[in-house]
């Protein structure tokens, strides 16, 4: 796991972040929802998990956890899964 703070980038356009979780090869996990809209715009991503604001945080891992049980990589690229 990466967060955006260790990444260090802090203030990087929605674009910036999925193409860097992309590059890496990661799963992007989001609660803010403006975060479609780069993804719906057929732009190439190694996946993204939303999850709406209101979700708990055993919620968000237990939405996690089903992901990485379930889906695997290739599954998971430009799919957006909803928690």
């Amino acid at each position: 796991m990466l967060t955006v703070p260790e990444a260090g980038t802090l203030g990087a356009s929605d674009e910036e972040h999925l193409q860097r979780a992309t590059g890496d090869g990661r799963l992007l996990v989001t609660q803010d929802r403006d975060f479609l809209r780069p993804a719906a715009a057929v732009m190439p991503h190694a996946g993204i998990a939303y999850a709406p604001q209101n979700r708990t945080v055993g919620e968000l891992v237990r939405g996690l956890t089903l992901i990485h049980q379930v889906l695997g990589t290739d599954e998971m690229n430009d799919h957006i899964e909803h928690l």
